[in-house]
């Protein structure tokens, strides 16, 4: 087996690390001979087949300096398809006190409403539980305000509805214009795809994407991810799969001594809990309610917080985060610029949820 590496050592050869190799039960050591800033190959005497993973970690002495865990097999994206559409009901002003008006999408395992007064969903439901109180809402995180909520002054401006869709619309003051097209099947399947026009100054933003409000009992948060590495510590915040709790079970004491980073609690959610899970192909918050789980592509990033009444879930087209190749150095921006909206300028996304009810 032959290996393509780089050595990004300026004076030293590659040999100098011994790579302790592990496949299918195999494992053994080898070295490359491969010059400063040069590439070359590491030759591994084993033969790999599909599923299998390839394990090298580069040793100088007893010293790990590197891992790498290589798979034999193409990752697989969730197919995505909805089935047949949910039905569409409305009921009139009288049946409520509040003098809503409400239409709903209704299929066999979930069911979503939304009132026309001021435009906002009434509940989301799957297998008879509240599995959404609030959403879609259009989430903008400006670089110069990252605690800001933006945008704000919501104003329901109309809806039109058909077989198993709903396109709402709004206005966000005098900034944001468009609205969202919210789809459900029979089976608790989800699309809400949003539309918006810019008509402020242009802007930077560092987040860009849809919130949803969960209820408070949706406190796990599963996820699988392309990641930017290949090996990570199983307690690593960036690892490409992992669950984690809002409040673990770990002493939060100070200094932390042995507790891990990812475990550090925050009234937010802890760390592995509320840190940006980057390039997801699926992300799912989970309680005894049931499930939300987010099917994505691998572009998409997840953001998950608690709030005092629920738990906010941002899925986000685009995410700055606070690094790059212009962190801390453009526009006196601490972590990047980010994104630049103009005036003018359309955006839009589409965010898949699959909706499931608890036991």
């Amino acid at each position: 087996m032959r290996v393509p590496v780089f050595n990004q050592n300026v004076f030293e050869n590659l040999r100098l690390y011994e790579c302790r190799w592990t496949l299918a039960g195999k494992s053994g050591t080898a070295r490359a001979d491969v010059a400063p800033c040069s590439n070359g190959v590491l030759e591994i005497p084993a033969e790999a087949k599909p599923g299998d993973i390839l394990e090298l970690r580069f040793f100088d002495g007893e010293r790990l300096v590197t891992s790498f865990r290589l798979p034999f097999q193409a990752r697989a994206i969730e197919p995505w398809a909805l089935g047949r559409p949910a039905g569409i009901a409305e009921e009139p002003r009288d049946r409520y006190l509040s003098g809503a008006s409400v239409v709903f999408l209704r299929g066999e395992r979930a069911e979503l409403a939304f009132e026309r007064v001021g435009g906002e969903m009434m509940w989301g439901l799957a297998g008879g539980n509240q599995v959404l109180l609030k959403g879609p809402r259009l989430h903008v995180l400006k670089s110069e305000a990252p605690t800001g909520v933006d945008p704000s002054g919501w104003r329901f401006t109309g809806e039109t509805h058909g077989a198993g869709v709903i396109r709402w619309n709004g206005k966000f003051g005098d900034e944001w214009t468009g609205g969202y097209e919210i789809r459900l099947d029979n089976n608790g399947q989800a699309e809400f795809a949003y539309d918006f026009t810019y008509g402020g100054k242009d802007v930077w933003v560092r987040e860009l994407g849809l919130q949803f409000d969960l209820p408070l009992a949706f406190q796990k948060l599963e996820w699988d991810r392309r990641a930017d590495f290949t090996d990570y510590s199983n307690d690593h915040i960036g690892r490409p799969h992992g669950a984690a709790q809002a409040h673990p079970d770990a002493a939060q004491a100070v200094p932390p001594g042995a507790r891990p980073f990812s475990l550090d609690d925050h009234p937010w959610g802890s760390n592995d809990f509320r840190s940006a899970k980057r390039n997801i192909y699926g992300a799912a918050q989970s309680g005894a309610w049931g499930t939300v789980k987010v099917v994505s592509d691998g572009t998409q990033t997840v953001r998950c917080a608690l709030t005092p009444h629920e738990v906010t879930l941002k899925v986000l087209d685009f995410y700055g985060g606070s690094g790059g190749p212009q962190e801390w150095s453009v526009q006196g921006f601490h972590y990047g610029a980010g994104r630049l909206i103009k005036t003018g300028e359309r955006v839009r996304g589409i965010v898949r949820l699959k909706l499931a009810g608890g036991t």
